[in-house]
């Protein structure tokens, strides 16, 4: 074994600066099949190649590590289309290659990605883009040990934080290990999974994900579960990117039909790209059917009149969905992480009686999904795909106002001076022990299997 995974990776150590949803962290490399790739992922590699040698499939690495400029190349071919084959590519800093910790491993060859689906796991890889069989992350787990495992990488650069998951100390006994009591995210995940809204990001050992990116995809099949919409899958993919082949299809379809999306643009989805805070207010407030928000003074200070997500940011707003991200700002073009969708989805849909502007009547849909697609977690964007201009805007025209349970309220406390940043402690609205919540949550979890609840198997 030793021979093998030897020949596969050079242990010599270089350094240089990776990125996780456009943060930079120091990161430790060495080389495999002629790669650059993290070291701790390297050594995880060269066990799962080595294995996979004595079954007689031979796994080698196309890509690996990528730097900024790498990928700022491969992201000016895509929104360029004169180079690489105009393939999908993410912004430079929010691919997951930029990590260390994405390799693209030859799947189409004879037996690779049956061998991998079998055995991936065993050594801490899974799969993480539901449109790419190649692309292949580690991120902890497995055997340990490993060619390199004596050098001076230490955690391999692994960022702080950010996309790692993991299970964690102390949430051995949670639903989901990798989310700590207390922590952004953790009693709305409870609340979703038992809605049937998702089953996480991983099955064994159960995670959520919380840190990594939301992908539109993900933030898509959310709200069609939580709304209970009947699935629709028409024989002419509305989008290039999303084919009849995808296991996002169904979902993505019914989302166009009911007009929750228009597209990122050019007749694609980008259903890898990271979902950003102002397509999410928008996916939510076409999700819920409500009507555009039309203050007369924008309440944060970086979504005025003329953005393009006024009307949904303010409508999320005045149906106490949001707090924004800070006093004054609502950080439209920042990544959605899993964790904060989950807020986003418990407090638009009032599960766990959460969101005082909606009360009984916001509870989930009363339907399920049939046959959801994967709800993908480690590090949405990494797949590729962009957030450019263009994508979800509003639909012209359309009503606006506020709700009826917000007028009669006089409008929802969050709308008060001194808003803190959702997600945080102080902005929740939850205020409430899970426990408290499980009677509700198990009428609505009855209700939706009753329906027709999506196969859970697909929704990792």
């Amino acid at each position: 074994m030793g021979t093998v995974a030897q020949a596969s990776v050079d242990c010599t150590e270089s350094t240089d600066t990776g990125y996780v949803s456009g943060d930079p962290f120091a990161i430790t490399l060495v080389v495999a099949d002629g790669s650059p790739v993290e070291i701790n992922t390297a050594n995880a590699y060269a066990l799962m190649q080595t294995q996979a040698a004595s079954d007689g499939v031979t796994i080698t690495i196309v890509s690996g590590f990528r730097t900024w400029a790498e990928q700022d190349y491969l992201y000016g071919c895509y929104v360029n289309c004169n180079c690489n084959g105009c393939n999908l590519a993410a912004p430079p800093g929010y691919s997951n290659h930029e990590s260390g910790h994405a390799l693209d491993l030859n799947t189409a060859d004879a037996g690779v990605l049956s061998w991998l689906n079998a055995h991936g796991s065993a050594f801490g890889f899974s799969r993480t883009v539901p449109s790419e069989d190649w692309h292949w992350e580690w991120w902890g787990g497995g055997p340990g040990g490993g060619p390199c495992s004596g050098g001076s990488g230490g955690s391999g650069g692994a960022p702080p934080g950010g996309c790692a998951p993991s299970p964690v100390a102390g949430a051995e006994n949670e639903v989901f290990r990798d989310m700590l009591p207390g922590s952004l995210g953790h009693d709305e995940a409870i609340l979703l999974e038992q809605a049937g809204i998702t089953t996480g990001c991983s099955a064994d050992p159960p995670l959520f994900c919380p840190g990594c990116d939301a992908s539109r995809a993900q933030i898509v099949s959310f709200l069609i579960r939580a709304e209970g919409l009947p699935l629709v899958a028409p024989a002419v993919p509305t989008f290039s990117d999303v084919p009849l082949s995808s296991p996002y299809y169904a979902t993505v379809e019914t989302a166009a039909a009911q007009g929750i999306t228009q597209g990122c643009g050019n007749g694609q989805f980008c259903p890898d790209a990271a979902v950003t805070r102002g397509q999410t207010a928008a996916f939510l407030r076409r999700t819920r059917g409500w009507p555009l928000g039309t203050p007369a003074q924008p309440s944060f200070s970086d979504v005025p009149a003329s953005h393009p997500f006024f009307g949904d940011v303010e409508a999320i707003l005045e149906h106490c969905v949001t707090t924004g991200c800070s006093a004054t700002e609502y950080c439209p073009e920042r990544p959605v992480t899993r964790a904060e969708a989950a807020v986003f989805v418990a407090r638009a849909y009032d599960l766990g009686n959460i969101n005082s502007c909606i009360g009984a009547g916001g509870a989930a849909g009363s339907g399920g999904s049939g046959g959801g697609p994967p709800n993908q977690g480690a590090g949405a964007p990494g797949g590729g795909g962009h957030a450019g201009h263009g994508e979800d805007f509003p639909p012209d025209g359309g009503p606006a106002g506020i709700s009826d349970a917000n007028a009669a309220n006089g409008g929802c406390a969050c709308r008060a001076a001194g808003r803190a940043e959702d997600g945080s402690p102080v902005a929740l609205l939850v205020g409430l022990a899970v426990g408290a919540t499980l009677a509700r949550s198990r009428r609505v979890r009855r209700s939706l299997r009753a329906l027709g609840r999506h196969n859970r198997a697909n929704d990792r």
